[in-house]
Order: C-alpha cells, then sequence, then structure tokens
C-alpha cells in the first residue's frame, strides 16, 4: 500500500484523474438538529424536529442537498436552515479520526 501512496504522491493539490467518481460530505439530519439544539442526536427533541421537518418538508436527503433554504426556514426551522446552509457551503469543522474511530464534523 506504501507504495501506492509514493505513486500518487507527485500529484500537485487538488489534481483528479479524468473519470474519477465524485463525492460529497453529508451531515446526517440528526446530526443538525443536535447540534443546533444543543442536545444528543437521539434525543426527544432531535427526534420531534425530524419527524416535524420530514412531516412538512419531505424526506431528509432532499432537505439535506437541495430543498431551498427559505423554505425551510419559512416551515418554521430557521436555525436548522442556517446550520444546513453551512454544511451546503463546507462551513464546517472536521474532527479527524483516530485509532479506529470515525472522524466527524459539524457545522462551523
Amino acid at each position: 500500500m506504501l507504495q501506492r501512496v509514493e505513486d500518487l504522491a507527485d500529484r500537485p493539490a487538488g489534481v483528479r484523474p479524468a473519470g474519477a467518481a465524485s463525492w460529497r460530505n453529508l451531515l446526517a439530519l440528526d446530526e443538525v438538529v443536535a447540534g443546533v439544539t444543543g442536545v444528543g442526536p437521539t434525543s426527544k427533541t432531535v427526534r420531534r424536529t425530524i419527524d416535524a421537518m420530514v412531516e412538512l418538508l419531505g424526506p431528509e436527503l432532499p432537505i439535506l442537498e437541495r430543498l431551498p433554504l427559505e423554505g425551510i426556514d419559512k416551515a418554521g426551522f430557521p436555525a436548522v436552515a442556517e446550520a444546513i446552509g453551512k454544511v451546503r457551503r463546507g462551513e464546517v469543522v472536521r474532527d479527524p479520526g483516530f485509532d479506529g474511530q470515525y472522524g466527524s464534523f459539524r457545522p462551523a
């Protein structure tokens, strides 16, 4: 594996080979709501908020990726709309993983 790392190490930063698959960072809606409300992602407050959002706005993935932020705000979730906007713009704090632990990221 070290050989592959060395093979790729001479490329300038940000270079993607032709045909390389794209990627995107997403933060689960429960993590976004938890960050806004200041409670854990498995709390009743978070669950109720997500249930209300899904009922009013539709499935989680479109809410996170493409639903206009104004629509989320007007539905009664202005703080969540602001946090989702930050995630979409990449304004997040990344905490790297270590020793077999996954890393995480949250709205800045």
